[in-house]
Formats: C-alpha cells, structure tokens, sequence
C-alpha cells in the first residue's frame, strides 16, 4: 500500500489587488496579529501545545507600515518559572506576506521565506506552551515590522534578532493567548 505525503505548510506572498485605487489612505494602517484559533487573552486550543500535537498556530496580520521590508516574530511566556522562557522565534518573513499557516515545519528556513531562530530549549523552530501544572501563563506573539530583512543566519536566539532589529522597528503589536495545565 501506498501513503500520501502532506506537503508542508508554506508562507506565500499575498499579491497586491489589480487595478486598486491609488489614493493615500485618509489614517495611517496599524499593524495587528490576529490568529484563527484563539482571540486575545483567550485559551490557547490544546493542538498548539504539548498537551497536544504542539505545532504552530495559524497567524495572521495586516496594517503593515508603507517602507516594510521584513517581519519578525518573537513568542514568549513572561510567566515561566525561571524567567521568560521562548517559544518561537521568527525572522525576515518577507513583506509581502500576511499570515502563516499552522503547522510550520521545524526547519531553519521556511519555503515562501523566514528563518528560525532557536526557542529556550535551544530546538529551532516552535515550541508550543507547556506550564508546569497550576497557574495560567500568558503567552506573548509579539510581532514586528522592519524597515529591511535582517539578513542573519538560522539559528539566532531572541537576543540576538532583537538587537539585530534595533533602529529598524517601524511598528509593532501583541497578540496574547493563555493556557493552564
């Protein structure tokens, strides 16, 4: 018998509208993250953590400032018991792209563009919550425009992207889930 591969998911550029108008907006666009699965400061569904298959949420953004040329994502829990633990972090997600879809794979690049620095158990790629049993923890996506892609090797840790990022920020926003176990 025969198996059927699932390809993994896949960022793809979003492409501009033809024939859009041209005018100027009459207010400047606010960047903002949004997910499918969760809303803000809402439960983190089971799938998305190691209580379940633990891979990425579906994500999804807009607003994007004019002059964008990258975006990055940083994923943490200020909550953790030893300090501010990484989940996720995300860097040089091309411009013109507007979401990624759940389940990215754990490579140190994404097909449709993105690298993949190492989370806080030094593992590229995703690493969904898993508080240690009691207390709710507040898991932060924040999410970041650039005025250029950062250019950096896989494998970067958080502090190494945001310091690479500094003087680059054009705008920046916040999405939290929760999750207890």
């Amino acid at each position: 018998p025969t198996t059927a591969q699932t390809a993994a998911p896949t960022i793809a550029p979003t492409a501009a509208p033809t024939g859009a108008p041209t005018a100027a907006p009459t207010a400047p666009a606010s960047l903002t993250l949004t997910s499918a699965a969760f809303v803000e400061n809402a439960t983190i569904p089971q799938e998305y953590t190691c209580s379940g298959a633990d891979v990425s949420p579906p994500l999804h953004w807009s607003g994007a400032p004019s002059g964008t040329g990258a975006f990055v994502l940083l994923v943490d829990d200020p909550d953790a018991p030893s300090g501010r633990f990484d989940h996720w972090v995300l860097y040089d997600l091309q411009a013109s792209t507007t979401e990624a879809p759940a389940g990215l794979p754990a490579t140190e690049t994404l097909a449709g563009g993105g690298t993949q620095g190492k989370n806080g158990a030094g593992q590229i790629g995703y690493l969904g919550p898993c508080p240690p049993a009691g207390s709710e923890h507040h898991y932060q996506f924040r999410f970041f425009a650039l005025d250029a892609p950062l250019n950096l090797a896989p494998g970067k840790s958080k502090a190494e992207v945001e310091g690479a990022m500094q003087g680059h920020i054009l705008a920046q926003t916040m999405l939290v889930g929760l999750f207890k176990r």
